[in-house]
């Protein structure tokens, strides 16, 4: 089977078990991690003492139509035709680990604000040994459990303290974060 949304918020539960079996732990979840980190919240608050969203995407609807181009546009500006162009290239093969770091650098990259000197974080997570799995990217990127609407509901229900952070130069639209911001209760 595919890995799925309900197998990455299982899997955040058998951490939580693992980790801290008898107390509830904060998650902190960034860019898609926030959406997973936000699923396993409302699904289990009982096992989350907080929530931390930084740079969500959002809806799943309004990212596809308007918050993932607006990103794109972004790292566009961010990248010269050049580097961009590599990316795209990089994408489309079967990477050697060279390439795949190389690939990951140009991926990442637009995510920091200050390139040089290249910072820190940058190299060591571009320097994991392991490949990207785009298969298992792309399902988790379209994969929901349940509808949108269903999800902004328990939002609102949602009685875990949590903070929403976006960085003013994040790539990713504020509009994402703030759309989910503004269905949690005060």
């Amino acid at each position: 089977p595919v890995y799925g949304l309900d197998i990455a918020v299982g899997d955040m539960q058998e951490l939580k078990h693992a980790w801290s079996p008898n107390d509830p732990w904060a998650i902190i979840g960034h860019s898609w991690g926030a959406e997973l980190a936000l699923l396993s919240t409302v699904l289990h608050p009982e096992s989350t003492s907080a929530l931390v969203y930084v740079s969500g995407r959002g809806l799943q609807s309004w990212w596809r139509e308007t918050g993932s181009a607006r990103t794109q546009a972004e790292e566009a500006r961010r990248l010269s035709p050049a580097q961009l162009a590599r990316r795209e290239e990089l994408a489309a093969i079967d990477r050697n680990d060279a390439e795949e770091a190389e690939f990951r650098r140009l991926s990442w990259a637009p995510d920091f604000v200050i390139q040089s000197p290249v910072p820190t974080a940058l190299e060591e997570m571009v320097n994991t040994p392991l490949p990207i799995n785009m298969a298992v990217n792309r399902a988790l990127s379209r994969a929901q459990l349940f509808g949108e609407d269903e999800l902004l509901a328990a939002c609102e229900r949602c009685r875990v303290p949590t903070l929403f952070i976006h960085g003013t130069l994040d790539p990713r639209p504020s509009d994402g974060a703030r759309m989910m911001f503004e269905r949690f209760p005060i």
